[in-house]
């Protein structure tokens, strides 16, 4: 994304700062902020939809020839998921999917970096969430279910 961005501005100076803190644009400063999760509160800052990325929720292979995979939400409870946060912090869509679908005691794994959460899954501890577009990267993912608004 920054590659194709430079090569359509390449006189722009991109500095890349990824931080999970809630970083404010000032008045009268030309930045621009690319950020994730829902549309910020605060009347100055300005959003423009960038682009979506959809998530669902992928089980190994492995993992679903070792058992029978979930057929409705009530069903979660009975198997282990990996989640890529706390609760307490809801930057993610799914972080509320989870508090409100998934008992603590099915959580496998909760972290806040993506790449472990993403590793649990491929290492066959659980169910979790990956955007759609990287399924085509790890044939042996199975989705489950299909992707919903909630």
């Amino acid at each position: 994304m920054v590659h194709q961005f430079r090569l359509k501005k390449p006189l722009i100076w991109v500095h890349y700062l990824a931080s999970d803190k809630a970083l404010k644009l000032e008045y009268d400063q030309e930045h621009n902020a690319l950020r994730s999760g829902p549309k910020p509160e605060q009347p100055y800052n300005i959003e423009q939809s960038f682009f979506e990325i959809i998530f669902a929720l992928y089980a190994y292979k492995r993992y679903a020839a070792a058992r029978s995979l979930p057929a409705a939400k009530a069903e979660y409870a009975a198997y282990t998921l990996d989640c890529w946060q706390t609760t307490s912090y809801a930057r993610f869509p799914f972080t509320k999917w989870f508090a409100n679908n998934v008992p603590a005691h099915s959580i496998a794994l909760q972290t806040e970096h993506q790449h472990i959460a993403k590793q649990a899954v491929l290492l066959v501890l659980g169910i979790g969430f990956f955007p759609i577009h990287e399924e085509r990267k790890h044939p042996e993912l199975i989705q489950i279910p299909p992707p919903q608004d909630d």
